[in-house]
């Protein structure tokens, strides 16, 4: 799923009014499972960018791109 999807996905599920569906059900735990990968993704980014950033700090060469 990509973020478009996720969110058409959300909004059918904000507004539908059959509460008990498999559907719907379906559809909460595929979003549950894209937030979930979608934030372990970002957690992963922001540790390995304070590990660039640390290296960069100790004047690491192999962290510079000029």
């Amino acid at each position: 799923q990509d973020g478009q999807t996720a969110s058409g996905a959300l909004e059918a599920l904000l507004f539908s009014t059959d509460s008990g569906s498999i559907e719907r059900k379906k559809i909460r735990r595929a979003l549950l499972d894209y937030c979930e990968r979608d934030t372990v993704a970002m957690v992963r980014l922001h540790e390995r960018l304070g590990k660039l950033a640390k290296k960069r700090g100790k004047g690491d060469p192999k962290c510079h791109s000029d």
